[in-house]
């Protein structure tokens, strides 16, 4: 039972927050540690809305709700910030009476980690340079990697190891395949001697040593991993959670052109609730490569395509299936690579997980101390992605154009700056087109009839000349009054300039709420009005939020009224 009888603020406040709780342990708060985080987070916002003078959760206004947030980053550690934030959240995206604006504003998830609002991008050169780095240690990974396990298919012809001279080339294929198969473990001197020494051994484990020459020979290490990961999401712009779940791609279709292959990669966005699983086609070319297998290894190859980048990967964790196939597990993830040591089975990241003991598969936790990073930079795989959006492809690849526009180009400086300047412009644009078609314009009072500047001749926004003659059907006015700003029987004089300027922050405030779909039909409407203002009155905002605060209260009355429709002749 929940009870807020001994809180601050006032009954209506409390019996909202009261109806929010009832809707959210309703549908998801069904944990009592939940409902208890809740309690506290409704506790402080109570408090704060008291300090206000906040009687009820309608009177919770966009700029007094912004400043309760920014208040609760003084004094919390950043766990419990956000642990507040998020169900102060939940709980007014369910609670009655909250203002539309105020629960639009909830809802863009305004105030997230501190510092985190403009997440800073790479630039363009950083990111390439990133880009090169990484593909310079995919493709040596690569190198070694498939030239050991075509060694080990070799190998697997040949007798036994025991039969073959030491010191053998024939001797040192057959020993990798036993690497490879873990079908037999002869001691690691004979290994030593024949397959060299890796550069770390550790004796604390059972057969480390054999361990880390499988381990030196086929597998990637956590940093040509973290190097694989980057250079996915250079290509792509995937995220890491996707690259964690990426599988061997089919490459079966496009088969028949001896010029080209073709990788089919099936992507999983689990965070999706539709669409979760489409698939990508990648080219992988030889064409304009002069030497495909050396250009596939040059640092920084503009000929290094995205289905090139599938093909080194496929190939250099090829040898990690095979080998996890050969211990009793099938698996088709993509990204696999050794840990650190061979005993490892689980781990505390996020990304990374043990397919089983030495393997791993996802995106390294490690990866920043990769070592191949270019001086002065640094890897973050969130910057990355975010890079990949807003500065390289700014189209929605990986989410819907609203996602695209509002988590990412909204949130990086350069993007935002130059879609406002679009925008501005598209803007001017559409409100002196408005204007040329708009038939309206301001009178001086002794330009007018004594009927008008009394008022008789009124509608709910201006004046008209004849009601009874519209311009086009000759007969009585049954428009929509929004477009007697498109009617040469409107006239406007200074008198009706305040209700004017009330309707267009009216239509404003009306365009926070709609999607761009449903603004469609308001408009021509807010340009024609918005050029009228501007254009005609010759105000700018701050002069239109002046004139509005000067309406009557019957042009408060008559504007909600036309919004509502309730003037439409058909009601």
């Amino acid at each position: 039972m929940i009870d807020l009888s001994g809180e601050p603020g006032s009954v209506a406040l409390r019996l909202d927050m009261l109806r929010a709780f009832e809707e959210k342990t309703k549908v998801d708060w069904r944990e009592t540690a939940t409902v208890f985080r809740g309690l506290n987070a409704a506790r402080h916002l109570l408090g704060k809305c008291d300090e206000q003078g906040i009687g009820s959760l309608a009177d919770l206004q966009v700029d007094v709700y912004a400043a309760m947030v920014e208040d609760l980053a003084t004094g919390w550690s950043e766990a419990t910030l956000q642990t507040f934030k998020v169900h102060i959240r939940s709980l007014l995206l369910v609670a009655p009476n909250l203002p539309i604006r105020t629960a639009w504003f909830v809802g863009t998830r305004t105030g997230g980690r501190r510092g985190e609002s403009d997440r800073a991008a790479y630039t363009r050169d950083e990111f390439l340079a990133l880009a090169d780095a990484a593909q310079r240690v995919v493709s040596q990974a690569h190198r070694r990697i498939t030239r050991a396990y075509a060694d080990a298919f070799v190998g697997s012809t040949l007798p036994a190891w025991r039969d073959l001279p030491a010191g053998s080339e024939d001797r040192r294929k057959r020993l990798l395949w036993l690497l490879l198969t873990d079908s037999e473990r002869p001691t690691y001197a004979v290994y030593k001697r024949d397959l060299g020494s890796p550069s770390v051994t550790d004796l604390r484990y059972p057969d480390a040593n054999s361990w880390y020459m499988f381990k030196h020979w086929f597998l990637l290490t956590a940093r040509e991993a973290s190097a694989a990961a980057t250079l996915l999401t250079c290509r792509e712009g995937y995220n890491t959670s996707t690259i964690d779940r990426l599988t061997v791609a089919d490459r079966s279709v496009g088969v028949g052109d001896p010029d080209s292959e073709f990788f089919a990669v099936l992507n999983d966005k689990a965070r999706r609730t539709s669409n979760r699983y489409f698939t990508s086609i990648h080219e992988d070319s030889n064409d304009d490569i002069e030497d495909p297998e050396e250009a596939a290894h040059e640092v920084g190859s503009a000929t290094l395509r995205t289905g090139r980048v599938f093909r080194l990967l496929h190939e250099a964790t090829d040898p990690a299936r095979h080998h996890a196939s050969a211990r009793g597990l099938a698996t088709t993830t993509l990204l696999i690579y050794g840990s650190p040591g061979p005993a490892i089975t689980k781990t505390s990241g996020h990304s990374q997980r043990s397919l089983m003991q030495g393997l791993m598969s996802g995106v390294p936790d490690q990866y920043r101390d990769g070592g191949w990073i270019p001086t002065g930079l640094h890897l973050d795989f969130q910057m990355l992605h975010r890079t990949y959006q807003v500065v390289i492809d700014r189209a929605p690849t990986h989410n819907t154009r609203n996602t695209h526009t509002r988590a990412y180009l909204a949130k990086n400086p350069e993007a935002r700056a130059q879609a406002d300047a679009t925008a501005r412009d598209g803007f001017t644009q559409s409100v002196a087109t408005a204007h040329q078609r708009m038939a309206l314009r301001i009178s001086a009072e002794a330009e007018v009839s004594a009927e008008v500047n009394s008022g008789l001749k009124d509608t709910a926004t201006v004046a008209c000349a004849d009601i009874t003659h519209h311009p086009v059907t000759g007969t009585i006015c049954r428009d929509n009054f929004l477009m007697c700003l498109a009617c040469t029987n409107a006239i406007a004089t200074a008198r009706h300039v305040p209700r004017l300027a009330l309707l267009h922050g009216a239509l404003e405030d009306l365009r926070s709420t709609m999607t761009s779909t449903a603004w469609e039909q308001w408009r021509d409407d807010y340009l024609r009005l918005h050029a009228f203002l501007v254009n005609e009155v010759r105000l700018d905002q701050d002069g239109i939020r002046e004139a509005a605060q000067r309406a009557t209260r019957a042009d408060r009355l008559n504007v909600s009224r036309v919004l509502e429709g309730a003037l439409d002749v058909d009601q």
